[in-house]
């Protein structure tokens, strides 16, 4: 995706696919993916069958530190474009930078909410404060 402008014919054609795709699988407004490490439980509900592809994009997602993410029925092309640049950044860069949840700030789209996995925040937790 990095290679290609947003206006490449090619990356327009599959952008517009994931948009269309999306649109039609959240059945709703929006709809939440948790992130876990080898799988996606979609709307709190985990695949009944172990799928390769959830577990390669759970990884993905884990490995960036997303705990969550929200995905609006109206995100647009361009939206999707940013997320998957994002996606496809090292985990240490975006980490080294403040986060994901920071570098989608930067964009200034919208349509998504990345809520991301606060190690600190578990650790206290488990110690039971």
């Amino acid at each position: 995706m990095s290679l290609y402008p947003p206006t490449h014919p090619s990356i327009r054609a599959s952008l517009s696919r994931v948009t269309t795709s999306a649109a039609r699988l959240i059945p709703a407004s929006e709809l939440t993916l948790t992130v876990h490490p080898d799988t996606i439980a979609i709307d709190g509900k985990i695949p009944a069958k172990s799928d390769p592809a959830v577990g390669e994009l759970a990884d993905l997602l884990h490995e960036r530190l997303i705990g969550e993410l929200t995905v609006e029925r109206a995100a647009a092309p361009e939206d999707w474009h940013a997320l998957l640049l994002l996606l496809s950044r090292a985990p240490d860069e975006l980490i080294g930078e403040g986060g994901i949840g920071k570098a989608w700030a930067a964009t200034g789209r919208g349509h998504f909410d990345i809520r991301e996995i606060d190690y600190a925040e578990v650790l206290r937790e488990r110690a039971g404060g």
